[in-house]
């Protein structure tokens, strides 16, 4: 098996502004994402929305609170992939790997980087993979 190459050179756009302005992106969606997880945590693994213990009066009830539990853990755990890749992007930066593709190691388009500061892939090996998904 091939060994990948490590980067060596960086990025040739992302000067200090650039990666100061994308700081504050990861930091903010970070804030709002942490922000959220009690409230999501809560919704999901409670038993009913108004935290009661107290069975519903109607079987539509139950199928609503089981519906909404769903929604709030799946957004829980989309929630904490997104954490992760956005401590991901924090790791590249302070090493100087940030705006490279992890498939094929070129630099990324600022565009991409400014819209989805956390993407591991530049847009074509990202289309690449999704379109043998």
């Amino acid at each position: 098996m091939a060994k990948k190459k490590t980067i060596k050179q960086k990025h040739p756009k992302l000067l200090k502004k650039k990666i100061d302005f994308i700081l504050e992106i990861l930091n903010k969606k970070r804030a709002v994402i942490l922000s959220d997880i009690p409230g999501l945590m809560t919704e999901g693994l409670s038993q009913h929305n108004d935290g009661s213990s107290s069975s519903p009066l109607h079987f539509a009830d139950i199928g609503t609170d089981e519906f909404n539990q769903g929604i709030a853990l799946s957004r829980l755990e989309r929630d904490e992939s997104l954490i992760d890749k956005i401590e991901i992007a924090y790791e590249k930066i302070n090493s100087g790997k940030f705006g490279f593709c992890d498939e094929c190691e070129k630099p990324m388009k600022l565009g991409r980087l400014e819209f989805v500061p956390w993407a591991p892939l530049c847009i074509e090996c990202q289309e690449l993979i999704e379109g043998n998904s």
